[in-house]
């Protein structure tokens, strides 16, 4: 580059495409955001337990009905073993284990955890780590676990903090076209 190549083109030759990691997948643009708005929800539900109730707990998600119609992909993968996490200072999941040290033993924590394995197990193959159908998942995990009133918190703390949960339109270009000149027909506009 040259002293005088403006920045947008700089931008333009950085990013090409959507935003990738080395490994290929997608890049994990809200989970900052996630984080600050799982505060709203964070000190509602159980707390401190030992590892046997969480396993316990996470067990019960994992076979609950409504989280098997909501998601009918796990009834065929068996429930995440849930570990201490020692040596860890935060938890993690995955397909097969959930991690959860001392101090994130906490219903939503666990909810969180148990969304990365659901998702992780899920259709869309290619998802960023905390995205929208991870944001989807937690959300209707808090609402079938936690009730109503924690989901609606989660819900509009979600939407103050901009993460995106919603599912993106699928209307295609020539469809909004036709969409919009409809519009103007109802409403008496020329087009």
């Amino acid at each position: 580059m040259t002293p005088g190549t403006p920045l947008v083109a700089i931008r333009s030759l950085a990013r090409p495409g959507k935003a990738r990691r080395r490994s290929g997948r997608p890049r994990d643009s809200q989970k900052r955001r996630l984080y600050r708005a799982e505060g709203a929800i964070k000190d509602l539900g159980w707390h401190g337990h030992d590892l046997g109730v969480c396993e316990e707990y996470i067990r019960r998600v994992w076979t609950d009905p409504r989280v098997l119609v909501a998601f009918p992909w796990i009834r065929r993968v068996p429930c995440p073993i849930v570990t201490n996490g020692q040596g860890n200072s935060h938890p993690t999941g995955g397909r097969r284990r959930i991690k959860l040290p001392k101090a994130a033993r906490k219903e939503s924590t666990a909810l969180h955890e148990v969304a990365h394995s659901i998702v992780l197990w899920g259709p869309p193959p290619d998802h960023p780590g905390h995205g929208r159908v991870f944001a989807r998942t937690l959300l209707c995990l808090v609402q079938i676990r936690m009730g109503a009133a924690a989901a609606r918190a989660l819900r509009e703390s979600f939407v103050t903090h901009r993460v995106r949960y919603r599912r993106v339109s699928r209307i295609s270009p020539a469809r909004r076209v036709e969409m919009a000149a409809q519009a103007r027909a109802n409403f008496g506009r020329p087009s």
